[in-house]
């Protein structure tokens, strides 16, 4: 009894040890999978606005800026966002730092956008669904009938699914990664920030694809 429980424990501590080992070894080509299937990107084409996600300054509001300089959208649009309760005692104490939102149009206008093209639609948000849902009648009050989304490359595939639930048919939408936010599919396990942001968006991923379901 004792022997076969021993054998029993051996060819269990094998096969995992095994198990371990593959997972080891395989790890790259699964890190780089799994970096890889958060990133899409649509066949880039003109759009009569282009949206600024929120997210990794100025990396977003940098390649919207110069989609728009190359004529891929009329206008920049940007979200109101919900603004940390500690800036109000910034403003107290009298000093007037700006937030994300007031960074991004203050960049793009240092980027030669022009003011009047420079568009802040609805009211703060906090999800990206807010963010998305928000802006269909205002963008269809301004004959906007197609829109570029611009977002981190980790973001663009969670993105693209909650916009073609909440937009389309109002909208086409073209989803479009940032060059200059300095994503790695196959490095972001050994970067602490990136590592945080990959599992968090899995994490939206998979709750928004699930209400999406249960929806349907």
């Amino acid at each position: 009894m004792r022997r076969a429980c021993l054998r029993v424990f051996i060819v269990g501590a094998v096969l995992c040890a095994a198990a371990g080992l593959t997972l080891y070894l395989a790890r790259g080509p699964v890190v780089r999978a799994m970096g890889r299937f958060l990133v899409v990107e649509d066949p880039i084409e003109r759009a009569d606005a282009i949206k600024v996600m929120a997210g990794d300054f100025p990396g977003v509001i940098l390649e919207a800026a110069d989609l728009y300089a190359e004529g891929y959208g009329r206008a920049i649009v940007l979200s109101g966002e919900t603004r940390p309760a500690a800036w109000d005692e910034l403003e107290r104490r009298g000093l007037r730092v700006p937030y994300s939102a007031q960074l991004n149009r203050m960049t793009a206008e240092q980027l030669g956008v022009p003011a009047a093209d420079i568009w802040v639609l609805g009211p703060p948000v906090q999800t990206t669904r807010q963010e998305l849902t928000v802006l269909v009648g205002p963008l269809v009050e301004r004959g906007v009938k197609s829109l570029l989304l611009v977002a981190t490359k980790p973001h663009t595939r969670r993105c693209r699914m909650i916009a073609r639930e909440v937009m389309e048919p109002h909208l086409r939408v073209i989803v479009r990664g940032s060059r200059y936010d300095g994503y790695d599919p196959g490095g972001w396990i050994e970067d602490r920030i990136l590592f945080k942001s990959v599992f968090v968006e899995y994490q939206k991923l998979v709750n928004d694809a699930l209400r999406i379901l249960v929806k349907e």
